[in-house]
């Protein structure tokens, strides 16, 4: 009897978030296109040629008409194909945003990347994440050295990767690559 109210309170508790799950993303008419609403409108098109071609004609509409709150990369371009997402669609995606204003939010997204990647190996204690940290460190300091909205962060990596480098010298094994001596 216990097990049951149990079970019922919980089947209770969860049938809002249950129920919630099959459900489009909420939007303002508004407000711009999000990419979850995209994502849900493509993943939940019957695999119906004229469906998926619908779907994607109506998502066109919508961005035209409200715009998007997001650009996509390379990589979430082809993700984005293989749900079924028109060469128009990603286009009419893509040309949402001035050329100039997309390269500086994908570049803004690739520093945090990289600077995620850099801050969530670096006090790892093996020395493949340290390696991560270190490649990730010197490719933001690479690409984003002449960048003055990132000087403290370049200031920091420029302090950071050489104690990195050491430390990883500390963690590898000296015998490796030298001929042992008896």
């Amino acid at each position: 009897m216990r097990l049951r109210f149990m079970i019922g309170s919980l089947l209770f508790t969860l049938l809002p978030v249950i129920s919630f799950v099959g459900q489009p993303p909420p939007h303002n008419a508004a407000d711009p296109v999000t990419i979850q609403q995209i994502r849900w409108a493509l993943n939940h098109t019957p695999e119906i040629p004229e469906q998926i071609q619908k779907t994607n004609q109506e998502l066109i509409a919508a961005i035209a008409s409200r715009g998007v709150n997001f650009v996509l990369s390379p990589e979430e371009e082809w993700a984005l194909t293989l749900r079924d997402a028109s060469d128009e669609l990603i286009k009419a995606i893509r040309n949402a945003t001035p050329p100039e204003e997309r390269e500086r939010l994908l570049s803004i997204r690739e520093q945090e990347g990289l600077y995620y990647t850099f801050v969530s190996n670096y006090s790892r204690n093996d020395v493949t994440s340290k390696r991560i940290a270190l490649d990730a460190g010197k490719e933001f300091v690479r690409k984003y050295r002449n960048d003055a909205n990132v000087a403290e962060i370049i200031a920091y990596f420029q302090r950071a990767v050489p104690a990195l480098e050491r430390s990883i010298r500390f963690m590898t094994p000296r015998s490796r690559g030298r001929p042992r001596t008896n």
